[in-house]
Parts: structure tokens; C-alpha cells; sequence
């Protein structure tokens, strides 16, 4: 687990020096960086949960030259993973109080960002997959939490 973390971080900043060529950026993985870094302790898995979207949206950036295509690649991989988990996961869970109300409302906003994107209405191109993979970004974060609570493995 940690070899992974660990090689994922490398391939992150060996991807984002500046002694790589542009044409030579790989397309980061999001998802494999999520689950890689799934089982850490809370403290830290927040805030490289972060770092798995920030990094792989600040090297596409870099990538694209507001062409869009490695966000877009990532936007694809995140409603994959997305498609993947969401028959998995269960309707509502056990127990009372915020956690199982929150998951449940967690799990309709999570339908309604991967269908609509609603933060994103009214923009075009580039603005609206820039847009789009910052709300899934935040979303797809948000259902591996709900998979925890749920006790679901991740796909």
C-alpha cells in the first residue's frame, strides 16, 4: 500500500517538473490514486485526496493548453469509476441520525452532479470541462466516503 502511495506520488512530480517535455505528461489516474491512498488514516487521506485532484487537474492544465482533452480524459475515468461503484452501493444505510440522512441525500446529489452538472450550466468548451471536473472531482472523493460508511468495496 504504501509502495503504491509512494509511486504515485513520484509518477505526480515527475509528471509536473519542469524536465518533462509537454508531449511527454502522461494523463494522470485519479481513480488508482484515490484507491491507493484509501487505506491511510483519516488525516492524511483527506488532504491527499485533494492532492489526487489538484495534481492530476494542474498537470492536464499543463497538458491541454485549453484544449481540453486530458480533462476530459479524466472526467471520463471519474464517471467510469462512477458507473462502477453506484450498483454497489446501497440505497440508504443502517443507523440514526446525520450519517445515514447524509447518505442518502449524499447519493441524490451525487446522481444529479454526474448527470447534470448542474454548478456548470451556461458555460461552454473549455470553461464547462474545467467546470465539470472540478465538480466530479469533489463528488467522486465524496463516493469513497459513502462506500466506507456503506462498508462497500471499492471497484
Amino acid at each position: 500500500m504504501v509502495r503504491t502511495l509512494v509511486s504515485l506520488w513520484i509518477i505526480f512530480a515527475a509528471a509536473s517538473g519542469p524536465a518533462y517535455a509537454d508531449n511527454e505528461l502522461p494523463t494522470p489516474d485519479i481513480i488508482s490514486c484515490l484507491k491507493g491512498i484509501e487505506p491511510l488514516d483519516l488525516r492524511y487521506r483527506g488532504w491527499m485526496q485533494q492532492q489526487c485532484v489538484g495534481v492530476a487537474g494542474d498537470i492536464c492544465v499543463h497538458i491541454d493548453s485549453e484544449t481540453g482533452s486530458c480533462l476530459s480524459d479524466l472526467v471520463a475515468s471519474m464517471r467510469k469509476f462512477y458507473d462502477e461503484l453506484m450498483p454497489l452501493l446501497p440505497p440508504e444505510i443502517q443507523g440514526s441520525g446525520f450519517r445515514a440522512r447524509g447518505y442518502k441525500r449524499a447519493l441524490v446529489r451525487a446522481r444529479d452532479t454526474f448527470d447534470n452538472v448542474p454548478a456548470c450550466e451556461g458555460l461552454s468548451d473549455y470553461e464547462y470541462t474545467t467546470c465539470e471536473f472540478i465538480e466530479l472531482g469533489a463528488a467522486t472523493t465524496d463516493l469513497f466516503y459513502r462506500a466506507r460508511l456503506a462498508d462497500v468495496a471499492i471497484p
